[in-house]
This record gives C-alpha cells, structure tokens and sequence, in this order.
C-alpha cells in the first residue's frame, strides 16, 4: 500500500506520517464560534500543471517567483510571477520542502540526506542548518521568521520543531512526542505569522497548535481523537494572508480551511476532484505579493491557483509580431532588423520602450506609430540583425519578442524569419 501511495502522487517523507493512526488528544483545542473577521473572497483563476510533475511544497519570495518541490524527480523549480520556468535545481535528495527570506536567500530541506541547505539565488550553496548531513531526523517544512530571520524546521521523524539562525546556528527546540498542549505527534508543517507566533500542523493530534517565538504553547485549535470525531483530514500546509487569516491545508478532504487566528473557521477554497480548481491530495500553499493562494494538488499533478480578496493577477498579453525582412540572407545580411509589433486595445502608449527585447537582444529606441484604425496601432522597433539570428539554423526560424507596460503587465510574441545559408540557392539550382 505504501508503495501505491507513493506511485499516485504524495512526498515520500510526508507519506510517513499520513499513514500514522490518529491519536486521542488529550488537550482541549478550540473549534467553532464566531468571529469578527471576514471570510476572504476567492476568485478560481487557473491551473499550472508544467513543469512539476508531482508538487509538495511551495514558497513565494517578494518578486512574486514560485519555488515548488518535486521530491521524486529530486528538484526545485523557479517559476516567475507568470507562470513561466526561471530555473531548476536538480540533483537534490528528496527534497520535501522550500523557504526562502527577505534577502532571497532559498532554504531546501532534503529528507534522504536528513538536511536543510541554503543556496543564494543563483543557486550556489552557502551554508547548512546545523551541521547539515542527518542534523534532522525527517523534515517536513521551513518558516521563516520575518522579524529576525530565524529559521523555523518541523522533523516529523523527531516530533519536534527546531529553531536555527538565520546563519544557520542551532538555537532550541520544542515540542517532543506526546497529546497534551505543546507536544506533537508528527509535526507535518510549520508557519510563522507576521506577528509571530508559530503555527504547527500537529498532524497524529489532528490539529494546529500555536507558539509564540520562543516555543511555548499559546493555543490550539482542531482535536478529536477516533476517525467519525476528527476536525480534520490530515493536516498539511499552512500559510496566513494580509488579515492574519490562517489557511490550513486538508489533504484528504482535498480543500484548505480558512480561519482566523484564533481558531474559529471562516470557510474554505477549493473541493475534492481532478478538474481545475478542484485538488487531490493537496500538501503544500503560498500566498503570492498579488494575493494569489497557490494549492500544490499532488495527484492532480499540478498548482492550483485562487485569487484572494483585492487580489491582482499579472497576466501575459499576446502581441502579432511583423519582421522585416522576412527572408534573411546570410551573405547579404544587413545590420539592422525591423520589427512591428502590435498589441490590442491601443495599448501602445503604455509600452516601455526599455524593456522590449528580440530573442533577448534589446532594441533600439523605438519609434511609435498609429497607423490606421485602431485595431492597426502599432510600433516600430530596430534591432541589431546579427545578434538576434545567433544561434538559428539556416531555414525557418522564429524570433521571440518580449516587453513590458506600465502596468506590470508583460507581453509575448513571435516573429517568423526564413534564414538563408551562404549559396543556398546556388545549390538549389
């Protein structure tokens, strides 16, 4: 059965502690009430579903980039705000979680080797937590704190939570195994709030319990004991939003509940199935700089994505891209060529010249025109010929033009060329 499970889709390492038996919690746990605080308001927006083949954990640093596990494949993956791939780390021994800080410093915890390793953003590593090879038992997540840096790693394999500088020093630990307040029975995640108390799914103990920074017990909200009495599922990732909403994620029930920091549910996002925004076996979630929530829905194979509240969504435009000359001769070729590009609903004017690139090569300081109607606005740009034909071989070929608007928004096209080889068409005859 183990085996099964993992072949479907769930991290190894946090697989351990869903097929645990529940415990009967001996500690009172809040659940129910009311609140003062509003519901969010959600908003389905999409799914990606490349390039992770089975997404764990997720982590959202302040550009609005992505970085998601993907433990049987052994890597991490960057995405950028769009959804677009930035980078991979390949390589890695089952890594089951992801942080990363303020200064974009990237914290990968890897279970096969029983470590935390930190790499700068270009992917170089830089340091460990501790002494690094089996300084954990079996990790299951990273917080960090956002006051002072420090960093916060749940071990399911030891029930407990440790607590490293942000240069990597041990520092404490809490928890230890046991049912009453401030023990855990496979702590499968941890979150610090932005006020910081510590947050833990206290999955065997069916429940969140909160902390504040120095490891005492504050709170706890879920409970139960026998499967027909359980709050939850089985409790996996947690995150908090702007309002100091909490939302925790039910893997079995395929939904994350939301609820204020007290404990009392305000609703949930998503449900259980295959379609999109609909999640099975859902682990890890991040709340992006735009008010995005991204569910990793394991056995779905993709990242779910919902909007929350005044959420803002960057999205790609799509532009027609014209190059001239189309027929481009190696033996002739000119120094300069020029590209029209045109974009809907005249949103020229909000074009930033700067920032517009052909294959990677900036153009030209552009030169816009209104040709036309409105559906003819277009502008004309210049770029360096031989630069952007680098790397093309001789036939059809493709030039892909990209750019930004004030706005934020970016867009995307391609231009298509035919290069022509030196004698070429001698050689035809």
């Amino acid at each position: 059965m183990f085996r099964a499970v993992l072949v479907r889709g769930v991290v190894a390492a946090l697989v351990m502690g869903l097929l645990l038996p529940a415990t009967a919690d001996a500690a009172r746990c809040s659940w129910g009430g009311t609140s003062t605080v509003a519901a969010p308001g959600v908003v389905p927006l999409r799914s990606l579903a490349e390039p992770v083949a089975v997404p764990g954990r997720v982590a959202a640093d302040g550009a609005g980039h992505l970085f998601v596990t993907d433990s049987g494949a052994g890597r991490v993956v960057e995405l950028d705000a769009f959804g677009r791939l930035v980078s991979v780390k390949e390589g890695l021994s089952v890594p089951v979680a992801v942080a990363v800080d303020d200064l974009g410093s990237i914290y990968v915890a890897e279970a096969g080797a029983g470590r935390v390793v930190i790499y700068d953003r270009d992917w170089n590593p830089v340091g460990v937590l501790g002494q690094g090879d089996g300084e954990l038992v079996l990790p299951t997540d990273i917080a960090i704190d956002p006051a002072d840096g420090r960093v916060f790693v749940s071990d399911g394999g030891a029930n407990e939570v440790r607590v490293f500088s942000s240069l990597g020093s041990p520092l404490s630990s809490f928890g230890g195994l046991g049912r009453n307040l401030g023990q855990l029975d496979f702590p499968a995640a941890v979150h610090v709030d932005a006020q910081g108390e510590v947050f833990v799914a206290d999955q065997n103990n069916d429940r969140v319990q909160v902390f504040d920074g120095s490891g005492a017990p504050l709170r706890c909200f879920g409970g139960g004991g026998m499967m027909f009495r359980r709050r939850f599922g089985r409790i996996q990732g947690l995150t908090s939003d702007a309002q100091g909403r909490i939302y925790v994620v039910d893997t079995f029930q395929g939904h994350v509940q939301v609820f204020d920091r007290q404990g009392v549910l305000l609703g949930v996002v998503g449900r259980f199935g295959k379609a999109s925004g609909e999640l099975r076996t859902p682990v890890g979630l991040a709340i992006d700089r735009f008010g995005r929530l991204f569910v990793a829905s394991a056995n779905n194979g993709r990242l779910e994505s919902f909007g929350i509240d005044d959420f803002v969504d960057p999205s790609l435009l799509t532009a027609e891209v014209e190059v001239d000359p189309e027929v481009i001769e190696l033996e002739d070729l000119e120094d300069r060529l020029e590209l029209s590009i045109r974009l809907p609903d005249s949103l020229l004017e909000l074009v930033l010249p700067a920032s517009i690139t052909a294959n990677g090569v900036p153009v030209d300081s552009p030169d816009s025109e209104h040709e036309g109607d409105h559906e003819e606005d277009r502008l004309r740009v210049e770029v360096d010929a031989r630069a952007v034909i680098e790397g093309l071989e001789p036939g059809p070929g493709t030039i892909h033009v990209q750019g930004e608007l004030r706005d934020g928004r970016v867009f995307l096209g391609e231009g298509r060329v035919t290069i022509e080889a030196d004698g070429e068409e001698e050689d035809d005859d």
